[in-house]
């Protein structure tokens, strides 16, 4: 059964090709670099380079489309339609990038899969 939702909250996950994702979790950063004078204050500064990182938690499925994450490779994410409300100048064939693989196998349970990386909105297309 679909959740009645009340309010005005956002529900639920986007659904991710080949995998049930139970959690998806997408942190926002940029480098900072301040300036001291003589007395050691910060009178400037800048803040640049942002990037993000993100993490897939669910489980893989055995039917259709399966989710096979290779380490390095991009990866199209369907849950980010946000990114560019936070980051200015987002490329729109800016990707994620896989940097993590987890299987997890147990004798009573299906088999989990995470898949973690990070996002570079400047980068661009990649061959």
């Amino acid at each position: 059964m679909a959740a009645k939702v009340y309010g005005d909250i956002e529900w639920g996950l986007s659904a991710e090709d080949g995998m049930y994702v139970q959690s998806y979790d997408f942190t926002y950063t940029a480098q900072e670099l301040y300036i001291a004078d003589e007395d050691g204050d910060d009178v400037s500064g800048a803040i640049f380079n942002p990037s993000g990182s993100f993490a897939l938690n669910g489980f893989k499925k055995t039917s259709g489309t399966q989710m096979e994450p290779k380490l390095g490779a991009a990866m199209t994410l369907a849950n980010d339609e946000e990114s560019e409300s936070f980051v200015d100048g987002t490329l729109s064939s800016a990707k994620a990038l896989v940097t993590s693989v987890k299987r997890g196998l147990k004798t009573r349970d299906a088999a989990s899969l995470d898949v973690s990386g990070s996002w570079k909105p400047q980068l661009g297309s990649l061959v």
